[in-house]
């Protein structure tokens, strides 16, 4: 593959994806002489702005079907890239700094509404979710009265 083959940055949702979009929107736009506005614009689906498709490759980000409420567990996720016949760059975070940005997520911001810890105790949350899964059950994380508490491995 050369350099101007497509490339596809896939994620889990709460990896960091717009920390790397901004990134790399940075970059490219300096390198192609566009301005910092057009950051945004270089990874929409319609393409980049014509002066940036001279100068970098095809390129879009992907939760690649996931979602952080989907209930969706590390085996669920689909391993064989193959499909989009392009480069795959697979944007991965410490699982336990995923799970405090998705709280922060669901307690911080301005759509939280009720008690800190209330959204965790509804049937399909995300927080509810993650203590289930095999990882957080194997840490030692632990979900009891909307607080999270953490075993040993993640000290």
């Amino acid at each position: 593959m050369s350099h101007r083959d497509p490339v596809l940055v896939a994620s889990y949702p709460k990896s960091g994806r717009t920390w790397l979009t901004v990134l790399l929107g940075k970059a490219i736009a300096d390198t192609c002489g566009l301005p910092d506005r057009d950051l945004f614009k270089l990874f929409k689906e319609s393409g980049p702005p014509r002066k940036a498709a001279k100068c970098m490759p095809a390129m879009w980000f992907s939760h690649d079907g996931t979602q952080f409420d989907a209930l969706m567990m590390p085996d669920d996720l689909k391993r064989d890239m193959s499909r989009y016949q392009s480069k795959v760059i697979v944007l991965v975070r410490e699982p336990k700094d995923v799970l405090v940005s998705h709280y922060f997520q669901l307690t911080q911001r301005r759509f939280f509404e009720g008690e800190t810890g209330a959204s965790a105790k509804e049937k399909h949350s995300a927080l509810k979710t993650m203590s289930r899964n095999d990882f957080c059950e194997r840490a030692g994380i632990r979900l009891q009265d909307g607080e999270i508490t953490m075993g040993a491995f993640l000290r």
